[in-house]
């Protein structure tokens, strides 16, 4: 079963996709417009490996009318193919060394697949079945896919660098070209507990980005591997940190 946040990304101009649950849970859309533009690497070597855990437990959690509904990851650290990755069992499997996308798998409660994208030789294969979604297609070698990030911005040059730049995977299937800002450092209390965070500013960068202004909030803990604290969309539907734990 799938425990990630979701993503619903759309043509412009419409926004807005029914939601799709994992774990029972309605999860978080994020609306945003697609903009085609030329790639650059900005962000190709950036992102890397703060130092995670071999294992991790993480549970996440957002108001619901009122109610905390929550899910929880774990993450392991394993070999596969002679290549480190971290998996979350059969749903997700990323690249040890800067996280990007091997594999992302969602089932609902009844294990049926809602979304599975593999990823090959700069190409994606993307199947959607409540779509009828079938496809591959071309992926930058310098892309993420957008059901992770809040795992890959872990690995955000947070010491090196303010802003960068990457093409971004969405199941749509689309890839479009987003930029990341790190704007400031504060402390963050979510029911987890107070944390120093530094704070993530997401928007599409390219023509469009000068047009649809909205912006999409990260926070990771300043003390390292950089673990998620928080996620606010334009929505204002708000995921936290619920737990978070190491397993030695």
């Amino acid at each position: 079963q799938g425990g990630c946040w979701f993503a619903s990304l759309t043509d412009v101009p419409r926004s807005g996709i029914p939601r799709i649950g994992t774990f029972g849970l309605w999860l978080i859309t994020l609306s945003l417009v697609i903009c085609f533009c030329e790639w650059t690497a900005d962000a190709k070597g950036l992102i890397s490996n703060p130092g995670v855990p071999d294992i991790e437990k993480i549970t996440y959690g957002f108001e619901d009318n009122g109610n905390l509904r929550t899910w929880t990851d774990t993450v392991r650290k394993v070999n596969k193919n002679n290549m480190t990755v971290y998996e979350w069992g059969d749903k997700m499997v990323l690249r040890g060394d800067d996280f990007r996308p091997i594999s992302v798998h969602i089932v609902d409660e009844q294990g049926r697949t809602q979304i599975a994208i593999d990823y090959t030789n700069q190409k994606a294969h993307v199947v959607i079945p409540i779509e009828k979604i079938d496809k591959w297609i071309e992926v930058p070698d310098d892309a993420y896919d957008m059901l992770t990030l809040f795992y890959v911005l872990r690995g955000f040059p947070y010491e090196h660098k303010k802003k960068i730049k990457f093409p971004l995977v969405i199941p749509k299937p689309r890839v479009v070209k987003v930029s990341l800002e790190l704007i400031s450092k504060e402390n963050v209390t979510v029911r987890a507990g107070t944390f120093l965070c530094y704070k993530l500013q997401m928007k599409l960068s390219g023509i469009f980005g000068r047009f649809y202004r909205k912006n999409w909030y990260f926070w990771f803990t300043v003390e390292k591997p950089h673990h998620f604290v928080k996620y606010e969309p334009p929505t204002g539907e708000v995921i936290e940190l619920v737990g978070y734990e190491v397993i030695e």
